[in-house]
């Protein structure tokens, strides 16, 4: 597999705004009587952390009970599907508003299905592809980890297209060559974009702080998982478990702008094809 230097074209992302007080910390609010949750929360919180970690959670060697994914590149020539795994999370994540050309393609837009079509293909040419080498923001990172806990390890992509601001996670077949689309469904716990003609912009709200970079539409982008979502893994007392946080989670109704207060931590471990939500952790700037 190729990835190239070249310069990608995605949006950059802001992180959270704001000073956050000093006594910030992780609050757990379901599975307090776990060992897991609890430990996680307090291996977090020393950390010191005055914002939640945004793209990844740290696991080091000395985590105590934890350990983390050891993460390596893609073999230069192996047989991988990074091409089928663009398209995947295209259809599945993407909103094609991220991928038009601002400003005029943000205020023609209807929904239309040539306009669904124009920014898949700028989504394509922004993100590369096998053939010509993958911008230097993307990256597909490879473990073999036994993601459902049934004493087999199965190979995990950890997939970004923008540097690490979303992070996904999908499972291959053994041989490492195909999509396992059966066992990605039990790790991808955020729901797919669905109709992508639909909800892809809202209206920026009078009176609040508008990205200077969407002010002359008088829109703004609906987050996306590919975008705002980062999934981690990490073992503890010999079980896997990955965690799932929106670095901005989209309300459910996609029209009003995220609220940091209203965003979790969740944490998830898979048994077989049941898969448990085991923890829920807030990020409160003011813990009580």
């Amino acid at each position: 597999m190729k990835i190239d230097k070249r310069v990608s074209l995605l949006i950059a992302l802001g992180m959270v705004a704001g000073a956050v007080p000093a006594q910030a910390a992780y609050i757990v609010e379901r599975g307090a009587s776990a060992a897991v949750c609890n430990e996680y929360r307090d291996h977090l919180n020393a950390g010191g952390s005055r914002l939640p970690y945004h793209t990844e959670r740290p696991i080091t060697s000395t985590s105590g009970r934890f350990k983390g994914a050891e993460w390596t590149a893609v073999p230069d020539g192996s047989r991988f599907p990074a091409d089928e795994i663009i398209q995947f999370f295209w259809k599945r994540d993407a909103n094609p508003a991220w991928y038009l050309v601002y400003p005029q393609q943000w205020i023609d837009w209807r929904g239309a299905p040539e306009q669904i079509q124009r920014a898949k293909d700028n989504f394509i040419e922004q993100v590369g592809r096998e053939e010509t080498g993958y911008a230097q923001g993307v990256s597909f990172r490879v473990s073999h980890l036994d993601i459902d806990n049934d004493g087999q390890p199965e190979p995990i992509v950890q997939f970004s297209t923008n540097s690490g601001l979303g992070k996904m996670l999908i499972v291959l077949t053994r041989k490492g060559t195909e999509i396992d689309h059966k066992k990605s469904r039990l790790v991808l716990r955020h729901p797919a974009w669905g109709d992508k003609a639909v909800s892809a912009f809202r209206k920026a709200e009078p009176g609040k702080p508008v990205n200077p970079a969407f002010e002359r539409a008088g829109l703004e982008p609906v987050e996306d998982a590919l975008s705002r979502a980062t999934y981690g893994v990490f073992a503890f007392e010999e079980r896997t478990y990955f965690d799932l946080w929106w670095l901005k989670e989209p309300s459910h109704t996609r029209a009003a702008a995220p609220s940091l207060g209203q965003w979790r931590l969740r944490v998830y471990w898979a048994d077989r094809a049941q898969v448990k939500e085991v923890c829920t952790l807030r990020f409160a700037t003011q813990p009580t």
